[in-house]
């Protein structure tokens, strides 16, 4: 298990500059957010790369700004749009495949679209068959103000679903009113991807370590469901100050976990 950090953490910032931030820093696991649809293609990616090779990096997951117009794209009453929508993903499987990445991290549909469920379990199982065909994990995100973020919403969609991967988001819960730890227990083993932040009374986004999270009982919990992947710290640019504070509690979730790990 390793500890990376999102370029989604320096927006606005272009997304190749945030991405050579955290690579001077030392960061070899990342996550990139797509802020654009010009740099979610192959021609973009592979302007990259030099740099990314040049730093030993790995990019583990990729995050769309497409995310945002998923309700629509997928779980529209326009069928075609569905399919076009497929079409248009298989581009950023592409990309996965590029970066040897298996992760694409997916919002789904907002809660008040107000979808049939049925016909979301369908539409999600289709797109998630064709990601699967090129190697490519579509994981499920648990976002407040979407569908999943709703834990009986989400509970119903692995029962119906059990093969779903999930990006297991901390600050998301908050936002939504929900206990972390809870929202863990619905998500269970399906969580295949994390993304970590603090929070307090106050505050529902903060630098880990800042806040009164208890990451160690949270890295014990994800240990108890055999999770052996990566996490990934994602916050709002106004969450810190600097480059700097993002690498120091990146250090300070390692730690946590060498700790849990010698358990």
């Amino acid at each position: 298990m390793n500890t990376g950090i999102s370029t989604a953490c320096f927006f606005p910032m272009l997304t190749e500059k945030a991405l050579e931030e955290l690579l001077k820093k030392g960061t070899k696991t990342l996550e990139i957010f797509f802020n654009s649809p010009c740099e979610s293609n192959k021609e973009f990616m592979l302007s990259l790369m030099p740099m990314i090779n040049h730093y030993k990096a790995r990019i583990v997951s990729l995050h769309p700004c497409t995310s945002a117009f998923e309700t629509l794209s997928f779980f529209g009453k326009y069928e075609r749009r569905f399919y076009d929508s497929i079409e248009s993903y298989k581009r950023l499987f592409e990309v996965c495949n590029l970066l040897d990445s298996d992760i694409l991290v997916f919002h789904g549909a907002k809660k008040k679209f107000h979808i049939e469920e049925e016909l979301y379990f369908e539409r999600f199982q289709k797109l998630c068959q064709e990601g699967k065909k090129a190697g490519v994990n579509i994981c499920q995100e648990n976002v407040e103000g979407f569908s999943c973020g709703d834990a009986d919403f989400m509970s119903r969609l692995l029962k119906q679903l059990p093969d779903t991967k999930t990006v297991f988001d901390v600050k998301q819960c908050v936002r939504n009113n929900l206990d972390p730890f809870y929202m863990l227990d619905v998500m269970g083993k399906s969580v295949y991807h994390v993304h970590l932040s603090d929070h307090d009374k106050q505050n529902v986004c903060m630098l880990p370590g800042r806040g009164s999270f208890d990451f160690k009982k949270f890295f014990l919990r994800l240990k108890s469901l055999e999770f052996d992947k990566n996490v990934i710290i994602e916050l709002y640019s106004n969450n810190f100050d600097s480059g700097d504070e993002l690498i120091a509690a990146k250090g300070y979730i390692n730690q946590i976990i060498r700790d849990v790990q010698k358990n």
